[in-house]
């Protein structure tokens, strides 16, 4: 079987779509730190993926440079390898966790009509993307002290798990990231159903046409991130499959999964950045009291108006829908 982990065109692959990522993951920070509104909890999340896809990106872009030197009889020399290698695993996986709950929180805040408090489960989330990524990379030294060895080599690419234990990329990563594109299109299929079959988002907001808008227009873009999520991933998910069967990788494949496994940050990114500039700026309505209240700007709410928005619902319906004001 050839070699192909020092091939020029794919480590050129590797280093100029891993920069592109790492500019167009710069870009979303930058947008959401200037721009309050955008902060609500949808693109927190989205941007905790991005996150993740910088440090892989990074990662990405010393392809297999940290294999130059590389020699187990020599410790010091694998230390960059394991540094790119661990930071890879543990991205991978946080990453996948973040883009998971992406649809679980759609489906939250349809199941609760947009009136629950959606910052609640953020504490959650946390805990379940960071304590997957940790819980994987432990496992990676359980295994290696189990069966010896050295188990981040060479994994043509770049480092991650050898080809000693190439077994082991789709046991501790492959066969995780394959059940959450399970769940991500159940979840979606719960989404779409709930949408279908609900008149509107929230019949209690004076204001629903307005977030009816922006839950939809939040819909889209999630469609389109875990779109381009499994599109990013479908030639290193081939690859993995034809390896655990016995056949060679052919070449081309190689060079598709070169091009798209660290294009997931660029994709992401762009798909946020072009709903974040073509948003609808905040209108202003009449309500049935009386008040002029502002619609949800571009269709969302920041974290602390849905907050905001949360109790005065609760409030309402606690004193019996409230009482009308001059």
């Amino acid at each position: 079987m050839p070699d192909f982990t020092h091939d020029s065109t794919l480590q050129a692959c590797m280093h100029i779509i891993s920069s592109l990522s790492i500019v167009a993951c710069l870009a979303v920070f930058v947008t959401l730190f200037r721009d309050i509104k955008l902060q609500t909890t949808v693109n927190l999340i989205i941007c905790m993926s991005v996150f993740c896809d910088l440090f892989l990106s990074v990662a990405f872009a010393f392809g297999t440079t940290p294999l130059t030197g590389y020699d187990i009889n020599v410790p010091e020399s694998i230390i960059p390898c394991y540094v790119q290698g661990v930071t890879i695993h543990f991205m991978f996986m946080a990453s996948t966790a973040w883009n998971a709950l992406i649809p679980l929180h759609c489906f939250l805040l349809l199941r609760n009509d947009g009136t629950a408090d959606p910052n609640k489960n953020l504490a959650y989330y946390h805990i379940y993307a960071w304590g997957m990524g940790t819980l994987c990379t432990v496992m990676l030294f359980i295994v290696q002290k189990a069966k010896g060895g050295y188990i981040i080599g060479n994994a043509v690419l770049e480092c991650w798990i050898a080809s000693e234990f190439a077994e082991y990329r789709i046991y501790l990563f492959y066969m995780f990231l394959w059940i959450q594109l399970v769940a991500m299109i159940v979840l979606y299929g719960l989404v779409f159903y709930t949408v279908k079959s609900t008149s509107e988002v929230s019949a209690n907001l004076a204001n629903s046409d307005a977030i009816s808008r922006g839950m939809k227009r939040m819909l889209y873009k999630a469609v389109m991130i875990t779109i381009g999520f499994a599109v990013t991933w479908a030639p290193a998910s081939v690859c993995r499959i034809l390896g655990a069967l016995g056949r060679p990788v052919p070449y081309w494949l190689y060079l598709l999964q070169a091009l798209t496994m660290p294009a997931h940050g660029l994709v992401d990114s762009l798909i946020f950045l072009v709903f974040a500039h073509t948003r609808q700026k905040p209108t202003y309505k009449q309500t049935s009291s009386g008040n002029s209240e502002r619609e949800a700007y571009g269709g969302q709410l920041s974290l602390s108006e849905q907050s905001k928005m949360a109790q005065q619902i609760e409030m309402n319906r606690l004193s019996g829908g409230g009482h009308n004001h001059n």
